[in-house]
């Protein structure tokens, strides 16, 4: 089997389940969702091939900057190989067969509590919502200092100094930073590390930079466990909150989180729950509630004031 064809059955296997449903008339046709491919005298959609592109956006963020004209040919000839194949499966009468039909069970158990999640944070979770929760969290934060720092991480100490003897000289950072380092990420923005707190690097590091001022390049080696470094600071800053717009699904999934434990725990209390272990014996959380005693009753009224 070519490479080609196999690429083109591995994106056909994710896209069994959305043609199969497309085929049956649940994915809605927009007016302007053109006839891409005809299989046996059904149409497949435009809409088709645009949801799998979407669902491979989300499942291989690599993917997330291209346009769908870069992997229409490969993505609508999977999608027609999916549907030959389940054409191909149902001809054997395998969508009646007694395994497939537990696997569609199971999976449209789990597409109902998916719809049923979705309806829910659509109706609890307002924008309202999540610009309160930014306040909240905006109001709490502490600015903490910053570096804007640069380094070259070498594997001894004589090959920093080297370079720091150079550097005295008039060298460029960036330029050494590139013709040098061992960090790979370093090798292509002349050892740029951005902004960074204390605590983000490892301490040796961070009490070298913080202690230095801005412009000034380490006297001496640093010595991590990574190896040896020749430290530039760029200059400092106090840390500021991000905007909204930088944090908003951050901040939507966070209270996600929080109303999904809250159904959670309201239906856990609807319902009679009732958990075993392998053997089949009552898990220990479910033998300590049923040996709690019932809370005492209110003593009956035996009598009124006169």
């Amino acid at each position: 089997m070519s490479l080609s064809r196999f690429r083109r059955l591995a994106l056909a296997g994710a896209a069994l389940l959305p043609l199969s449903l497309a085929a049956g008339g649940a994915l809605a046709q927009a007016p302007a969702d053109p006839v891409v491919a005809r299989i046996n005298g059904t149409d497949l959609h435009l809409s088709v091939i645009q949801a799998r592109f979407d669902n491979l956006k989300a499942s291989q963020p690599q993917m997330a900057a291209l346009p769908l004209s870069v992997v229409y040919e490969q993505i609508l000839e999977g999608v027609v190989d999916a549907k030959l194949l389940t054409e191909a499966g149902r001809k054997a009468g395998l969508d009646k067969d007694p395994e497939v039909q537990k696997d569609l069970a199971t999976l449209l158990d789990q597409l109902v509590g998916n719809a049923w999640v979705a309806k829910v944070l659509h109706d609890r979770i307002t924008d309202q919502d999540i610009q309160k929760r930014y306040d909240e969290l905006k109001a709490s934060f502490k600015p903490e200092k910053e570096v804007h720092a640069r380094h070259i991480l070498v594997d001894t100490e004589e090959a920093a100094k080297k370079l720091i003897e150079r550097l005295k000289k008039g060298e460029d950072f960036a330029k050494l930073a590139n013709e040098n380092t061992q960090d790979p990420g370093g090798r292509q923005n002349g050892g740029d590390l951005g902004f960074f707190s204390a605590e983000r690097m490892v301490p040796e590091f961070s009490q070298a930079a913080f202690a230095m001022k801005k412009g000034e390049v380490s006297p001496k080696p640093v010595k991590s466990s990574f190896g040896w470094h020749v430290i530039k600071v760029e200059e400092f800053r106090d840390s500021q909150f991000p905007p909204l717009d930088a944090v908003r699904e951050q901040i939507r999934a966070m209270l996600a989180q929080q109303v999904i434990d809250q159904e959670l725990t309201r239906l856990k209390k609807e319902a009679k729950v009732e958990m075993f272990d392998m053997d089949g014996k009552p898990l220990k959380a479910d033998e300590d509630a049923a040996a709690a005693p019932a809370p005492a009753a209110a003593p009956a009224e035996t009598g009124k004031k006169k």
